[in-house]
């Protein structure tokens, strides 16, 4: 066995045992489906070993990395991994011991992997039931769940892969070919994205790996066209909210009201650029129609996902007459276009200058997805309360903005009061420990 090394300087070696367990599949590929990863907080010092000794035990491990934070990002590193919901115990460890000390990774593959459906936030998912038996076993044998992080699907380790090391699971088993080989890789990086964005296009590969999600419209010139200057916004769908918010990064812009969705600002070539971040639920879209969206996503070659052809008509369809106080003339000579590419009659340029044929085109297309006219809980949307047929549409216009005055004037003090609340709990807490 490799003798072992201090932590302290050079990576340490530790033992790598060959058990009678560890069987992979001869003549078959290991697939990103056969990994797992677990990850030891820095809290758990000296229960890695454990957390090693039991991966070696029922997997092949591939790879150990101690990966060492910059001391002042510890605490958004721990928050965005976690997806925003630190448990009390792990936030205030960190920020006791905010000094960068490492995490722990033990990537391992599954030679005879069991899958099975798990019940997630987002519904049900496929998981490998032997990694979840293990971070079971884990989590009881440590007394609690803020000691250990265990990444049991593929969704799961692509999204911590890219978020820890910056990689994708096929790259990193092409990368980790052979078992350990017993020695502990040192990393000093923090989280991808933790301070903004090299290109658009290495935030899209990330999105990629981490979270469904569909570029609603005008992505024709994306990743290029997204640059220092350009006045476009990016509009973002995605069924999974928080996520999209921590895997990019993204502040929200000063109109923005978080909980419903809207304006953030991302860096990205040390620019903020502008997102509207949409997600199923927030009525921008009626949220089954929202969700039929995401799942005929389609692949767009640039390296993102977008709409269907038949989704993209009709949801800039929707957006155009009920987003826009007019229909004007640029949307009615794309929609007669794109209607024309799709076989669809009656959406000539011409016949689109008529409101009331605008309507009936539009409440044919929701009919037939099932589907009504939403307004979005994101205040900052414009809503066009005579295109849907409201009664007394300038009254409600005008009813409308005063709400989204008074609105946004309340989330602002409630944020300035709970930003002192914040302040003073950090100062108790500093002056206890002192």
């Amino acid at each position: 066995m490799p003798e072992t090394a201090s932590r302290a300087g050079v990576p340490a070696a530790r033992p790598v045992r060959v058990l009678p367990e560890v069987v992979m599949k001869r003549g078959s590929a290991v697939t990103a489906s056969d990994l797992g990863l677990f990850l030891v907080w820095s809290n758990a010092r000296g229960e890695d070993d454990q957390v090693l000794d039991r991966a070696q035990t029922l997997f092949e491990v591939r790879g150990v990395h101690a990966i060492h934070w910059t001391p002042e990002l510890v605490e958004q590193n721990a928050v965005r991994f976690c997806r925003g919901r630190l448990d009390p115990h792990l936030r205030k460890l960190l920020q006791e011991r905010g000094d960068g000390e490492p995490v722990y990774l033990i990537t391992a593959v599954d030679g005879a992997p069991r899958h099975e459906a798990e019940t997630t936030s987002n519904g049900a998912a496929p998981v490998n039931a032997r990694f979840a038996d293990l971070r079971r076993e884990l989590r009881a044998c440590m007394g609690g769940g803020s000691r250990v992080h265990a990444a049991v699907s593929p969704a799961e380790v692509g999204r911590d892969l890219m978020l820890l090391l910056g990689t994708d699971p096929a790259t990193y088993l092409n990368e980790n070919a052979r078992s350990w080989n017993g020695r502990t890789t040192e990393i000093r990086r923090d989280l991808t994205g933790a301070r903004g964005w090299g290109t658009p296009g290495e935030l899209f590969h990330a999105l990629n790996q981490a979270v469904r999600y569909v570029v609603m419209r005008n992505f024709e010139g994306l990743p290029h066209s997204l640059h220092v200057g350009s006045h476009e916004d990016v509009d973002l769908l995605t069924d999974d909210y928080p996520e999209m918010v921590a895997i990019m990064n993204a502040r929200p812009n000063v109109r923005c009201i978080p909980r419903w969705g809207g304006p953030y600002w991302v860096k990205i070539s040390g620019q903020d650029m502008w997102f509207d971040l949409r997600f199923v639920g927030d009525r921008y879209y009626d949220p089954p129609w929202a969700r039929a969206i995401l799942d005929r996503r389609v692949w767009n070659e640039a390296g993102f996902y977008a709409p269907c052809a038949e989704d993209y008509f009709e949801t800039l369809a929707y957006h155009a007459v009920v987003h826009k106080p007019v229909l004007s003339a640029d949307y009615r000579q794309r929609l007669a276009t794109m209607a024309s590419a799709l076989g669809r009659s009656g959406w000539e340029s011409a016949a689109l200058e008529d409101p009331a044929r605008v309507k009936a085109l539009l409440d044919e297309i929701l009919q037939r997805r099932g589907c009504g006219y939403q307004r979005p809980r994101d205040v900052n949307v414009f809503y066009n309360f005579e295109a849907t047929g409201h009664r007394w549409p300038r009254l409600r216009r005008k009813l409308a903005g005063l709400g989204r005055k008074a609105l946004r004037v309340g989330y602002r003090v409630q944020r300035a009061v709970g930003e002192r609340q914040g302040t003073a709990r950090a100062a108790l807490d500093q002056g206890a420990r002192a």
